[in-house]
């Protein structure tokens, strides 16, 4: 085996290993009812990033369906007391406003997301990336802005198209007075009812028929 071999397979096995390394720094948190939830560090940040993954009984388009009707948010999503459509940039892109109840003593919160698609044609895995646009829009009085907000929202379906693989990540920078243990505690709690709730929401008559029709 020459040189060029030797480093070309020292590369392959260095990448492995790497990913590998990223793939379990997951802690997990709590596993019920066929939903795990892990946290993980954030470089620079004291708050966690949260995971929630699952299996539904849905089709693809059924799911997408649900996840793209941000105007139905405040029924599932914990915390969530409005969410609006602002632009449509194109099929693939969208801009969304979101605002969020908070405990007593604690401001909402609210930010601007910008939420772009992709699907894979070869595997029809389809992704939605999430970023937050801050000074997209002035800000409200009352109400504190969410500045760092990432997420992201992945679609895996089954080779007979029965079911889907849904993984849900996000991290924020919750801003003001609210403690990272408090926080860190919470985003558990509340990706597993998000999964609770989109169970149901994938088997709701109005999706389905939705999905139907599509």
């Amino acid at each position: 085996m020459d040189f060029k071999q030797t480093k070309i397979i020292l590369v392959i096995i260095a990448f492995f290993f790497s990913s590998f390394l990223l793939a379990s720094d997951w802690e997990l948190k709590k596993d019920k009812d066929g939903i795990a939830v892990y946290t993980r560090d954030v470089p620079n940040s004291r708050f966690k990033e949260s995971k929630a993954e699952a299996e539904f009984n849905t089709s693809l388009s059924t799911a997408l369906i649900v996840i793209e009707d941000v105007e139905s948010y405040p029924k599932w999503v914990p915390d969530v007391r409005e969410m609006k459509l602002l632009a449509k940039i194109n099929a693939n892109e969208s801009i969304v406003y979101e605002h969020q109840r908070t405990p007593l003593l604690v401001k909402d919160r609210d930010c601007i997301l910008r939420v772009t698609g992709t699907n894979d044609p070869l595997t029809n895995i389809a992704t939605l990336q999430i970023t937050s646009l801050s000074d997209y829009l002035p800000r409200r009085k009352g109400i504190v802005r969410l500045e760092k907000v990432t997420a992201s929202w992945t679609f895996i379906p089954s080779t007979d198209k029965r079911t889907v693989r849904i993984i849900y990540q996000m991290h924020n920078e919750p801003g003001g007075n609210i403690s990272p243990w408090m926080s860190n505690g919470y985003i558990v709690k509340r990706a597993f009812v998000i999964f609770t709730n989109l169970r149901k929401m994938v088997q709701s008559p109005k999706f389905l028929m939705s999905s139907k029709k599509n």
